[in-house]
This record gives C-alpha cells, sequence and structure tokens, in this order.
C-alpha cells in the first residue's frame, strides 16, 4: 500500500499500449501535466540526471525548452522545478505531434542507446523537422556512427564533464600562482 501510488504511475504507459494494441502517449494521472504548444527553442529527450541539469542549464541561460520523458515521476519533479514538460515516449509516433517542432532550433536526446537515437532521428525527419539535432553517446564508436547517421551534434557526457572539470581546475591552479605571485611581491 505504501508504494501503490509510485506503482501505478509507473504501470500507465505500459498499461495504455495495450488500449489500442500499439504505443502511444498514456492519459496522465492526476498532477502530472501537459503543455500546450508552446514555442520553444530546445526539446531534451530524457530528464533523468544529465537531461534534467542541461534543460536547466538551457533555461538558465535564456532559453525556452521543453523536456519530455515517459516516467511521471521525472515529469512531476521537473514540472516542480519550473521546467515545461511533456509526458511521452519517443517510440511512440504520435508523440511527434504534439511537440513544438516548427519552433524549435534544437531537438538534444540525453538517452544514450543507439537504436532509440537512430528512432528518434528517423522520427524527426518523417516529421520535417528543420532544426538541429544533438545526440548522446557513451563511446567515441557510437559517437561516430551517430554522426554518420545524421546527427548534428554528439555529445560525450562523461569526455565533455572531464573537459570542463579539467577547465575548472587548470582555470583556479592559474588564479591560485596569479596570487601567490602577487603576495611574493
Amino acid at each position: 500500500m505504501n508504494f501503490s501510488k509510485s506503482m501505478c504511475l509507473r504501470l500507465v504507459p505500459v498499461l495504455a499500449s495495450f488500449k489500442s494494441g500499439k504505443a502511444r502517449t498514456a492519459e496522465l494521472p492526476s498532477g502530472v501535466g501537459r503543455v500546450n504548444k508552446p514555442p520553444v527553442d530546445t526539446i531534451v529527450f530524457g530528464l533523468g540526471r544529465y537531461g534534467r541539469n542541461l534543460a536547466q542549464e538551457l533555461q538558465r541561460r535564456g532559453y525556452s525548452v521543453l523536456g519530455v520523458d515517459f516516467d511521471p515521476e521525472r515529469v512531476r519533479f521537473c514540472q516542480q522545478r519550473g521546467l515545461a514538460t511533456l509526458y511521452g515516449d519517443l517510440e511512440d509516433a504520435e508523440l511527434f505531434h504534439a511537440l513544438p517542432l516548427a519552433d524549435a532550433q534544437w531537438v538534444v536526446s540525453t538517452i544514450p542507446e543507439r537504436g532509440k537515437s537512430l528512432l528518434l532521428l528517423h522520427a524527426l525527419e518523417h516529421n520535417r523537422f528543420s532544426g538541429s539535432t544533438a545526440l548522446t553517446s557513451d563511446t567515441m564508436q557510437h559517437r561516430k556512427f551517430l554522426l554518420d547517421a545524421g546527427a548534428d551534434v554528439v555529445l560525450l557526457p562523461f569526455r565533455d564533464a572531464a573537459a570542463e572539470a579539467a577547465d575548472i581546475l587548470a582555470s583556479n591552479s592559474q588564479e591560485r600562482s596569479e596570487r601567490v605571485s602577487k603576495t611574493d611581491e
């Protein structure tokens, strides 16, 4: 009983797919919102830690962002933190009709699965998306594959984070060296 609400929320997408015999965007439980098609700069698929942080950082920098995830808990969590969200699964062709693709400059997927990445590229092409795509990869080999498949940018979260961390450390080391040399004068 303690986890019944959580279990129901997770079962809604699965059970909804049986309703019509194919995967589709499920009706949301009470409290999990949908958005109408507001103009957005960037649509981010996958609202796990990386996707959520990326969406929030883009939003902090002034971009209008729409986050999409198939987990109603993630959708609710992000919505409570001020991110426009849409509940849906990128494997659902009907989902793309609900997206503001005409306005978006970028569609970003933080889902590193090759099959889902290819499915997303195909769906965007089928829906005549004219913006740019950024996909996520865990390996350089997968990165090359996605670029060859038509992605405009392929993010490598671990490598990118390591490069950013090295920049921060190098910058702090440089500042520390400058402070030390000023005190030696």
